[in-house]
């Protein structure tokens, strides 16, 4: 199985790889700003009366696709040290695999 970018779960697996670089850091800057959208979003269903749609739950993902793209904006200006060594040669190499690059 290649990356297709587009794909939503290439885009997110993309991503997630990135991450994975340098998981300490993003650990701490992401998972914030995930709660902080997961409880937003839970509060606005769980708060209304209406039948969740196809609609709105295209408009939560494109949200959470616009949160982690512009979160990778920003940690692209971020002086982080990455993970050990094997740890960024494992996924390397399966990135290599994947074609993703």
């Amino acid at each position: 199985m290649y990356y297709d970018e587009d794909s939503y779960w290439w885009e997110s697996e993309y991503y997630h790889r990135k991450a994975l670089k340098y998981f300490n850091f993003n650990l701490n800057k992401i998972q914030p700003l995930i709660e902080g959208y997961e409880e937003e979003m839970f509060s606005a269903i769980e708060d209304s009366r209406i039948d969740v749609n196809q609609n709105m739950i295209n408009g939560y993902f494109k949200k959470a696709r616009d949160i982690v793209k512009a979160y990778d904006n920003d940690f692209n200006t971020y002086n982080t040290e990455p993970s050990g060594w094997l740890y960024r040669h494992y996924w390397r190499r399966y990135n290599k695999i994947n074609r993703i690059y």
